[in-house]
Parts: structure tokens; C-alpha cells; sequence
């Protein structure tokens, strides 16, 4: 039994991340265009949300057509958002939001040229003007619940949780506030309170289910290398499609030392349960345990260093074998401006019950930086490195990749929501060399392995805590040993909820 990678061999699951909060831009019926210039600059508000909110995811045939949904959701959304005009240059940019003060300036009273100002500096970074021009709206009409509410959202970005509070909670008054704009403003207020207490605990269950077209990553055919000769596998040991369900929960306790630069101490349990629907031998339960310090070395949002050492344990178990590993870590984040860089090293000793040959350990490292493109786009780019090491010289290897995720927010298609949603795809090709020839399989060659695997992800936002994420991936792993040689399809849908 080769060492598990946890990563590919329990069902895919859209786990939790910290995803920037979505807006509500449900329209109370007032002046047109003021409204939809507001929806736009809701849009704006969802940059940095979550981060100050800790005050806060087949048969080829199946497969190929969520692809094509998640697709025509980005389209859609596309369509959605095709009347904002920020402009993309600093210069021009710069000058369009002097050109919206001057007529703001003119005419105060006028909702549309304040809300288009409002738009700008929100893009340009100056949320107090934006706050002082909100504020204005307010004496001019008093009556607007929407402005209320980005008044809230935009006083938490400025770090003033009693102004949010006092403003979000007015919003709560209205009678025809939408559900899922009460739902999004009452688990904001919930957060804010959490801030004066030490003791805070968070949750997430996400439930999936996956069809795949190669379960148990077998060769396409039967042609394979046995003590270095030509022979043929049984054809129940090749690919076998099959579905899956899978069940996790994440469980977090942190305790705030209320001081500033933040710090905090965290554990994290992390559980998930795989079931197979034919292909038993590949039921597996997992579950690992973290914990360390969380430490801020920064006073503003926009440049920070955060680190966190941790200790960790886990345990992965199929009715074959059960791999127990301790070890620790060391997660690096510095935020600059508009770039985010991000470094996470892992150190685990593993252990096998059954194959003692295998013991060892896995030591990975992965570097790169997290880009926004804009108000509503992301790049994020990975470097890793992964060491396996064992008992036996052939079971040690040496893995180095890349990958790269582009994700991009949207309005709902067709009015389906108050709350943006989210396509992502990503593309990560891994090259694998092992230390010695397997004496068993080939005992002239060195195993040497070259997988790409792609994925496109779309988030559907059902209320502030719960989401929908439709998923569909390929991968394709090739050697110069026919026997792991492989190719994999898969869909797959989960509905996750936070705590």
C-alpha cells in the first residue's frame, strides 16, 4: 500500500477557505438608477469583508456538461455586471473620482452623482469619503435601509464595530427586508459580538456526493509489468467507475488574548467519513487534529504578517490499513496592498499497521502569491515540493508542481439572489521521481510519474452560513511504467454549512 494522498483519495469536498463576504443588493423600490448604480457598489464592499469579519467547497458525458453549467453561470454573470464602469487605470481612475466629488460637490442632494462618487472611492481606497458621503445620503433621505446597510458593512472594513452594529441593526427594523439579506446581516451582528469574547467556537458540515470514472486509480487496460516482464491484471484491478458520498466536519475553538496586533490560539479538528458505492476496499474515515498560536505582527488590514506554528496529528483508516502520522507545521501569510504571499511547510512521521515496510514520513513545503484582478477577480499561484520517505528505498519519492486558480464574482444570474456567487478554475500539474526501482514491478526502471489535474467550481450562495458548490474535474497521470498510468473524470455536488 502506497503512502495515501489524502488530497485525491477521499471524495473532493469544497472545504471552507476565507471567502470575502457576499453583499446584499435586493432592491427596495427607489429611485432606478440609484439602485442599480448601488448594486454595483456592493460589489465593492465584499473586498476584505471576512478578514475583518474574524470579527468572521460520471461518466465523461456528465462531467463534460456541469462543466458547461458552471460556464454558462460565469456568462450569466458576465451579463449581470456588464454596466459597471470603473476604470481599470489608476490615472483614469484617479481622475473619474475627482470628476464625481466635483459633482457631488455641486449638487449634494442629487443620489445618483453621490452614489456614483461613493462607487469611486470605494475603488480608489478612500473609504471615509464613502462613509461621509453615505452619511449625507441619510440627512437628504433618511428612509434608505440600503445605505444603512453598507454604512454597517463599510464602518467593519474601517474597524469600528460599535458604528457597524448601531447601523446594521437599524436595517433589521425594516419589515421587507429579503431573507437572505436578514440572514447575511444577523450572522454579521452575531461576529461583531463574538469580538469582546475570548472564547469562540466555529463549525462546518459539508456533504458530497461524486461520481467518477476511475474510482480506484486503475490502468485503462490490462498490459502491465510484472519482476520486469510483460503481464496481464486481472480486469477487476483496472479503472472502475463508481459513485461516492462523503461526510465532514470541522470543528474550531479560539481563544482571543484580546490584545492588538491580534493574537489567538487555535484548535481545529477536522473529520470526514468516505463511502464507495461498489468499490468497498476504498471506504475510508480520516480525522486530524491541530493546534498553536495565531500571531499578528501588523496594525492595519491591508499590510500584516501573520504566522502560525501548529502541532498536528491524524489518523487515516480503509478496511485494509490504518496510517497514523504526528508531526507539525508552519503557515507564513504577508498581505501587501492587493497581494497576499503565502507559505505552509509540513513535517509528519507516519506509521502503517499492517505494511511496517512503509513507515516514514511526508514533508512538503508550497509558496505563492494571491493576487486580486480587480473588484471581483483573484489569481492565486502555488509552488510545492513533497518528500516521501519509508523503510523501503522504492516507496521514497520526490514531488515538485505548480498550480494555478482563477476565481471570479458575480450578481446572481437572473435575479436568482441578493448574493453574488463564484466561479473558480484551477490547473495544477505535479512531476513525481522515486529514489530506487521497485524490485516487485520493474527492477531496471526508476518510477518517474507526471499528473495534471484540472478543476472548474462554481459557489452558490443559498444564505449567509449555507452553499451550494457543483464541481467537475479531470486528471491524468502518465509513466514509464504501464502500470500506473491513469485517467480520471468526475462531477460532483456538496452543500456546506458554517457555524
Amino acid at each position: 500500500m502506497a503512502t495515501p494522498k489524502f488530497q485525491t483519495d477521499l471524495p473532493a469536498l469544497p472545504i471552507r477557505q476565507d471567502h470575502e463576504r457576499p453583499r446584499c443588493s435586493a432592491p427596495w423600490p427607489s429611485y432606478r438608477h440609484f439602485w442599480n448604480t448601488l448594486g454595483r457598489l456592493r460589489q465593492k464592499l465584499t473586498q476584505g469583508i471576512e478578514s475583518c469579519r474574524r470579527t468572521q467547497f460520471a461518466y465523461r458525458q456528465p462531467a463534460v456538461l456541469l462543466a458547461v453549467i458552471l460556464l454558462f453561470g460565469l456568462f450569466a454573470g458576465q451579463v449581470a455586471d456588464a454596466d459597471s464602469h470603473i476604470p481599470d487605470d489608476p490615472d483614469e481612475l484617479r481622475e473619474a473620482y475627482d470628476t464625481a466629488f466635483q459633482a457631488m460637490y455641486q449638487d449634494p442632494a442629487d443620489l445618483d452623482k453621490a452614489t456614483s462618487y461613493i462607487e469611486l472611492a470605494i475603488a480608489i481606497g478612500d473609504l471615509e469619503g464613502a462613509v461621509a458621503a453615505l452619511e449625507r445620503m441619510l440627512i437628504f433621505e433618511p428612509d434608505l435601509p440600503q445605505v444603512r446597510m453598507d454604512l454597517g458593512f463599510l464602518y467593519i472594513q474601517l474597524g469600528s464595530p460599535g458604528m457597524a452594529q448601531a447601523y446594521l441593526s437599524d436595517v433589521l427594523l425594516e419589515t421587507d427586508l429579503p431573507d437572505d439579506a436578514r440572514s447575511l446581516v444577523e450572522s454579521t451582528l452575531k461576529d461583531i459580538s463574538k469580538q469582546s469574547v475570548a472564547h469562540k467556537f466555529s463549525g462546518t458540515v459539508v456533504a458530497t456526493a461524486r461520481y467518477q470514472t476511475n474510482a480506484n486509480a486503475g490502468p485503462d487496460n490490462t498490459a502491465i509489468v510484472l519482476f520486469g516482464k510483460p503481464a496481464l491484471l486481472e480486469k477487476e484491478f483496472t479503472e472502475q467507475a463508481d459513485s461516492d458520498g462523503s461526510l465532514a466536519l470541522q470543528l474550531g475553538y479560539e481563544y482571543d488574548f484580546q490584545v492588538l496586533p491580534q493574537r489567538t490560539f487555535n484548535i481545529d479538528l477536522n473529520t470526514l467519513v468516505g463511502q464507495q458505492a461498489e468499490q468497498s476496499q476504498l471506504d475510508a474515515q480520516f480525522v486530524e487534529l491541530q493546534a498553536g498560536p495565531r500571531l499578528h505582527f501588523g496594525q492595519e488590514e491591508a499590510r500584516d504578517l501573520e504566522v502560525r506554528p501548529y502541532l498536528s496529528g491524524n489518523q487515516y483508516a480503509t478496511d485494509d490499513e490504518t496510517v497514523t502520522g504526528v508531526g507539525g507545521g508552519l503557515d507564513l501569510t504577508y498581505r501587501a496592498g492587493e497581494m497576499n504571499w503565502v507559505l505552509q511547510s509540513s513535517y509528519l512521521a507516519q506509521s502503517y499497521q499492517s505494511q511496517t515496510a512503509l513507515d516514514g514520513y511526508t514533508a512538503w513545503v508550497t509558496l505563492g502569491p494571491q493576487i486580486r484582478l480587480g473588484a471581483q477577480a483573484l489569481a492565486s499561484l502555488t509552488g510545492v515540493v513533497r518528500q516521501v520517505g519509508a523503510k523501503v528505498a522504492y516507496e521514497d519519492n520526490l514531488e515538485y508542481g505548480a498550480g494555478v486558480t482563477l476565481q471570479y464574482g458575480f450578481n446572481a444570474p437572473f435575479w436568482l439572489s441578493v448574493l453574488p456567487w463564484s466561479v473558480s478554475a484551477t490547473l495544477s500539474p505535479t512531476w513525481k521521481s522515486y529514489h530506487a526501482a521497485n524490485p516487485t514491478i520493474d527492477p531496471d526502471h526508476i518510477r518517474r510519474d507526471q499528473s495534471t489535474q484540472g478543476m472548474l467550481l462554481l459557489n452558490v450562495p443559498m444564505s449567509a452560513n449555507i452553499s451550494l458548490a457543483l464541481s467537475a474535474g479531470a486528471s491524468r497521470t502518465s509513466s514509464n511504467i504501464p502500470n500506473n498510468e491513469n485517467d480520471n473524470y468526475y462531477a460532483s455536488v456538496g452543500i456546506q454549512a458554517n457555524f
